[in-house]
């Protein structure tokens, strides 16, 4: 799949996928659950079999484009090609024509040499990838012609990606590269434009595409409820697919120590859910135990499928940190930082209610033993008028 050849060329320029080894900052235990395979983006889809009617050479399914993208990074432009056949045995070549601001519509000259396809393919440089994995990416209006690493190319099967630096490509352009157009177009060999097979899209350019950084969609205690008589869990939720280092969540007490945590990560409908639960001496039934916390979260240690940091804080740069400040209290059942007569209220009604009971409340059953006792109401009154 292009999105395993896409890792692969920018494992020797950034952090590789899975789950990464520990940050020398100061951090917790971090126990993970096995992760979930990812999902590749959608890409634009072009026709079977739709060879130009001027092409005159083999239609080998190798030069019938089905799907193409091309993606901007920070610093790096990914080319993608599908075909309907495998690459190697393809008789022929890439071209993607890259329209920075400068595009001519080339297929009209000279002196109409087919194919007419019209004005609205344009193009100011291209980027050649060749079937044994060599390429080069020619400025036209530079007038300069750059090799392509090999170790930038990926081909497999029949699809291909090239990863072209951003420096390379911003010469003599006149557009920010987020509004670059592309088209892509095998050819059977080099020569005249009679031997190109196919064209995608077929009537014009397909807009770069700039994957938006993941952001943190929503951070939950608990189930969502406001009640704080006890912390069992943190639930946070991503925009998007992403993968975890060491260290990425941090939950402090209030004097800087660590509390050990677990997580396990999920992956539905393109957003990722991390749930974090609590280990440790101090932790009863679960819970965190009375006191203030603050659940850190570092942008540069969460990465999304092209390997950059997400946007934790939201300023629409990659990395940064979140934080997040909470409390547990056993006893306050709604949440506004003290135990007082509505949380005695609800803790009378949950009374010497076992679990199995409609009445019941875990959350007041502070041994979590199965029921709300005389135990549990000790430590409820113990805590009656405090406050957090």
């Amino acid at each position: 799949m292009w999105f395993r050849s896409l890792f692969n060329s920018l494992k020797s320029r950034s952090c590789g996928a899975g789950v990464r080894g520990s940050s020398s900052r100061s951090t917790s235990r971090l126990q993970l659950e096995a992760l979930e395979d990812r999902s590749v983006p959608a890409v634009i889809s072009d026709p079977v079999g739709d060879f130009l009617p001027t092409y005159t050479g083999v239609q080998d399914p190798g030069l019938d484009v089905v799907a193409h993208e091309v993606i901007v990074l920070e610093d790096r432009v990914i080319f993608y090609g599908q075909m309907d056949g495998p690459i190697a045995s393809a008789p022929g070549l890439y071209i993607v024509g890259v329209d920075r601001g400068s595009g001519t519509p080339r297929f009209l000259s000279p002196a109409n040499v087919p194919p007419i396809i019209g004005p609205n393919v344009l193009w100011d440089s291209i980027v050649r990838i060749n079937p044994n994995g060599t390429g080069l990416f020619n400025n036209i209006i530079a007038g300069v012609s750059t090799p392509l690493s090999p170790a930038d190319i990926q081909i497999n099967g029949s699809e291909f990606t090239a990863s072209v630096p951003l420096s390379v490509m911003q010469l003599g352009a006149t557009r920010p590269p987020g509004e670059w157009t592309y088209n892509l177009w095998p050819r059977d060999v080099a020569g005249p434009n009679v031997h190109v097979s196919d064209l995608a899209p077929d009537d014009g350019n397909s807009p770069v595409h700039v994957p938006p950084l993941v952001q943190v969609a929503s951070v939950v205690i608990n189930d969502g409820s406001a009640q704080r008589s006890a912390v069992n869990s943190i639930t946070v939720t991503f925009d998007g697919e992403v993968t975890i280092d060491n260290g990425a969540f941090e939950v402090s007490r209030q004097d800087g120590t660590l509390v050990d945590l677990s997580m396990a990560m999920s992956i539905a409908n393109g957003e990722t859910q991390v749930v974090l639960t609590f280990a440790g001496s101090d932790v009863v039934n679960g819970s965190l135990a009375e006191g203030n916390y603050a659940l850190t979260i570092r942008g540069d240690l969460i990465h999304d499928a092209f390997s950059r940091g997400v946007d934790a804080d939201a300023d629409g740069a990659a990395g940064g940190d979140r934080s997040d400040a909470f409390f547990r209290l056993y006893g306050d059942s709604d949440g506004d930082g003290d135990v007082d007569e509505a949380d005695r209220g609800l803790f009378r009604s949950s009374f010497r209610t076992n679990s199995g009971d409609a009445a019941y409340l875990w959350y007041f059953d502070f041994d979590g033993d199965g029921v709300v006792d005389g135990r549990d109401n000790g430590q409820f009154s113990r805590r009656f008028g405090h406050y957090q």
